[in-house]
């Protein structure tokens, strides 16, 4: 018999959820759209939980006024970057770009 919620056998969840796994890692040239007309190129520099969700830490390729320096708004720093540069997005956000010949020659 199913129990509420039609699912058989569920374990009771303890604590936090699992965080997924993101296809990004740091390092990778990637895509962003900040709003619906505007799209911005950035390096992944840190992939992982951040308050409560999973999270990319993109360095923008070119200067935004109101972005910060890699610190999120609650005071954790994930990375270091000039000022203006730093954004943080959810990985449904971010789209792969090709990497550059070199980079694609060395990684593999």
């Amino acid at each position: 018999m199913a129990a509420r919620g039609g699912k058989e056998n569920a374990a009771p969840r303890r604590g936090k959820a699992p965080v997924p796994k993101c296809v990004f890692v740091v390092g990778d040239r990637v895509s962003v759209r900040m709003d619906p007309r505007t799209v911005c190129a950035g390096e992944v520099r840190f992939v992982g939980p951040s308050g409560g969700r999973l999270v990319v830490g993109l360095r923008l390729d070119d200067r935004r006024p109101g972005l910060g320096d890699g610190k999120r708004s609650s005071g954790e720093r994930h990375f270091r970057c000039e000022a203006g540069h730093a954004i943080f997005a959810s990985p449904s956000q971010c789209r792969a770009l090709p990497r550059p010949p070199a980079m694609a020659a060395a990684a593999g």
